[in-house]
Parts: structure tokens; sequence; C-alpha cells
């Protein structure tokens, strides 16, 4: 037996002959299956990398499909807003008139890669169905198609909105002239006005009658300057510059007539960054976006959550290229429109379509260095009021999504303007202006040369801040020793 054990051992000499003497052909055999089982992680790896890089492509040829069906449903929106019988059934391309205003044209939007047409479907004589389908196909393995859907109404049967080239003269409340109003917000039949530090810093007009308003709980005052008023639910909130935090405040105003000395804010809140820092708010549905003054250490843009009353919750912020003051901010279907102290970008667009989630969508910048203190959009048209500081005052651009996309329009005034409004759909545009004598303006914005249709010479000074009231189709203009209230005419056609 012994000897049939030497001879297998030399007929197999890979086969292990004494206790822990190694095996030269097991110790191959590992390192090829090691070598395949690397093989095989390494091409996992990689095919994961580039499922990965293909699906962030896919993601962003959506995001730009889908930007581009928007803009077909915001063009068709503008040309019902202009001449809803210009809402033809059929598939349609668009692009701008020689004046500006857009049109459908031909039957297909070619654009780079991406090719977009509207269908409209006339579903009676007011209502119109539009399906905005963007396709792409940029190599045989990157296509994909989006399409959204709006129905539409012919608003003019009941747009609300009357005659502003007719406009008049309600009421002129002059108040004081150690102080001048910084801020407007309105809630029913109340009117909340914010000031410097000279007057009382808030004060609340029941405005029930426009032409007889009657200030109510004249006690209520801050001492010190607030700003930018907005109201959610039954709160009134404002900025206020003491010189200490917090800034924000919130005040129950379920019962406007009953505030006194004595009331105390229900809830504040810090802005980071140091003191004074809110300079403009907005409310949208639950969320206030607040923009600070520049700051070279914080952000300047923020959001926070008033859904719960008692409570202002902070939800995100940012901090805005070159660290530019926020002196306005307006916001509408997912975007932020903010009017800024940066030379190079006086605005900046934030996609806040998740208030948690603050980015940056788009900048525009104007001519001449001049501050945007005042920016609103509607339709298709974007707007911006302007210091006068070597560049055009008033500027009007089109476009869709966020995007400045077509013309601008530049006005030059002369005159610093200080503050824009416009109405919901695009009407009309209402501007306040330190100009000797039209502090007051209302243009066509219809219109891309803006057209004065209406100008008045506010008795209490500059037009330092203008707000359409869209629940009663007013404009107020609060001015350094008072405020006015005008109506417009009779008429509900929109030109």
């Amino acid at each position: 037996m012994s000897v049939n054990i030497e001879n297998n051992r030399q007929a197999h000499p890979l086969l292990k002959t004494e206790e822990g003497e190694t095996r030269p052909g097991f110790l191959m055999i590992e390192v090829m299956l090691a070598i395949t089982l690397f093989a095989m992680f390494a091409s996992a790896a990689f095919l994961a990398f580039i499922s990965g890089q293909q699906a962030t492509r896919a993601g962003a040829d959506r995001n730009e499909g889908l930007f581009y069906s928007e803009e077909g449903l915001e063009v068709a929106k503008a040309i019902r807003d202009g001449n809803f019988t210009l809402l033809t059934a059929g598939n349609h391309g668009f692009g701008l008139s020689s004046t500006g205003i857009w049109i459908l044209s031909g039957s297909l939007n070619n654009g780079q890669h991406y090719d977009t047409d509207v269908e409209i479907h006339a579903s009676s004589a007011s209502e119109r169905r539009i399906a905005s389908r963007t396709k792409w196909k940029l190599n045989p393995t990157l296509s994909g198609e989006t399409i959204l859907t709006l129905g539409l109404t012919h608003w003019r049967t009941n747009n609300g909105i009357k005659d502003w080239s007719s406009a008049s003269l309600a009421a002129d409340v002059d108040v004081g002239s150690s102080f001048y109003f910084t801020g407007i917000a309105v809630k029913g039949d109340y009117l909340y006005l914010t000031s410097t530090s000279g007057g009382d810093g808030i004060y609340i007009y029941d405005v029930s009658n426009p032409y007889s308003p009657v200030r109510v709980s004249n006690t209520f005052t801050v001492s010190a300057t607030a700003r930018a008023p907005v109201t959610y639910k039954n709160v009134l909130y404002f900025l206020v510059e003491d010189g200490s935090n917090p800034e924000m405040h919130a005040y129950d105003i379920s019962d406007p007539t009953n505030l006194t000395s004595f009331t105390t804010p229900m809830v504040t809140r810090d802005i980071a960054g140091g003191n004074n820092r809110g300079r403009s708010m907005y409310q949208h549905g639950g969320t206030l976006y607040v923009g600070a003054n520049t700051s070279t250490s914080s952000d300047e843009f923020f959001s926070y959550d008033v859904t719960n009353t008692g409570a202002i919750t902070l939800l995100d912020s940012e901090d805005i290229t070159q660290d530019p003051t926020v002196f306005d901010v307006f916001v509408r279907s997912g975007f932020a429109y903010l009017g800024t102290s940066n030379n190079a970008n006086e605005m900046t667009v934030y996609n806040v379509s998740d208030p948690s989630d603050l980015r940056v969508h788009t900048t525009f910048g104007a001519q001449g260095p001049g501050d945007a203190y005042g920016v609103r959009q509607a339709g298709t048209g974007y707007y911006l009021a302007r210091e006068l500081n070597g560049g055009k005052e008033i500027v009007m651009a089109t476009g869709s999504g966020g995007h400045q996309s077509g013309s601008t329009y530049w006005y030059d005034t002369y005159y610093t303007v200080g503050s824009v409004d416009v109405d919901p759909v695009g009407c009309y545009s209402f501007w306040g202006t330190n100009d000797a004598t039209d502090q007051f303006e209302i243009r066509d914005a219809r219109n891309t040369t803006l057209p004065v249709q209406k100008a008045f010479t506010v008795s209490n000074g500059t037009g330092n801040v203008v707000r359409y009231d869209v629940h009663q189709d007013r404009v107020y203009v609060a001015a350094a020793t008072g405020f006015s209230i005008y109506l417009p005419g009779t008429t509900s056609t929109c030109p």
C-alpha cells in the first residue's frame, strides 16, 4: 500500500505530499477565480455607472422637454388673454409677432433636438382643451416625449377687471411728514401699511368705503421701521428694523379693530446673519418667502412654513451670487422672482415648487447698473421697476416657465421707478415713481410698448409702494406723507 501511495505522489506532483506543504495548482486556480470575480464586479460597476449616467441624462432631457411643453401652454394662455377666438382647433407651432405678441404659427416648433406642437380642441364656444407635446431624439437610445394639458375658458366674459384707462382718484389720505410708507397689505376691508421709524411703524385703515378710509386701532404702533406686510389666514406678518432680533413679527388680526398698545406678537422669528436683515417678503400659500439685506457671511433668500400660524419654521435659505439686497419678492406658478441690487443680474428666479429645496432657475440682467426695486410676472411678461442710474428704468421681458426667452423692451423714464404691480392676467401694469408730476402711472401691459393709459400726480409725494387689490379691483399707492386709493372705470373690457 505504501508503494502505491508513493507511485501516486510521483504521478501527481501537484498533490500535497506532507502536512503543511503547498499545492501550486490550487494557487493558480484561486488566482484565476479572483481575476474572474474582479472582472465580474468591475463589469457590474461599469454597467451601473453607465446606467446612472444615462438615467441622469434622461432626467435632464425630460426636464428640458417639460420646459418646452410648459412654454406651449403659456403661449396658449397668452393668446387666450389677448383674443380667445385665435385659439383655433388643430395642431400648431408658435412664435412672436413683429410687435412682440405670441401667435400660433405653422404646425410645429423645431427647436434644437426638441420639437413642440400645441394641439387645440374646441370643447365649446367658450372652452378650449390644450395639449402641449414635446418630442426629442438625441441619439438612438436617448429619446422621449412629454405632454402637458390645460383647460382654458373665455375669461373675458367675467374677468372682474374694469377699465383702468378711465381710472379716478377715490381718496387721498395725508398722515404726516416725518416718515414715509414702506409697504402695503390688503385683507378684506382693511388696509395695512408699514412705515419708517418717524411714524407709528404700522397703520390699519378700514377701506370698506374707498372714498372715506378710517384708521382703526390707533394706539397699535411699532417703535421702529417696519417693512413688507403680508397676511395669511388671520395673521399679519411684517419685518421690523429695531437694531436687534427677531426681525419677523406676527399678529392676530381676526379683529383688526381690537389691537392696542398692549398687543404683543403671537410669534416672532430671527433671520440669520445679524440685525435688521429683513427687506422684502411675499406670502404664497402657507409659505413666506423673505428677501434680506446684503451680507457677505449669510444667505439673502429664505423660505418659512407658517401653515401652523403659531410658529414660523425655517424651510430653506440661499446665498445669492454677489450677495445683493433683495428689494422685492414675487411668487407665481412655482417660481420666485427676486428684484435685487446685483448689477449684473437684477432679477434672479428661483424654482420654489418645493419650498424646502430652493434652487436657482435663471437670472436676468438689465441695461446699466440700476437696482431692481420691484418685480412682477403676469402672462408671459416679466416687469422690473428700477432706480435712475444710467440704465432703463422700466423693463418688460417676454418668456415663460421662469425663463426670459423672447424679446426685451426697455423704457427711459428719467426718474426712479420704485414699485410695480400687475393684475393677475396681465391687462394693466401699475408703476410708482419719483417723477415731479406723474408719481403713479397705469400702463397697458399687453402691448410691448407699455403705453401709458393714465397718470396721476400723487399729492403725498413719491409713489413708494403700489399694490393692486385683485379682490376689489383697486389700486393703493403709498407715498411719503400718506396714501391714495384709485378705482377703475365702469366698463369690464380688458384691452
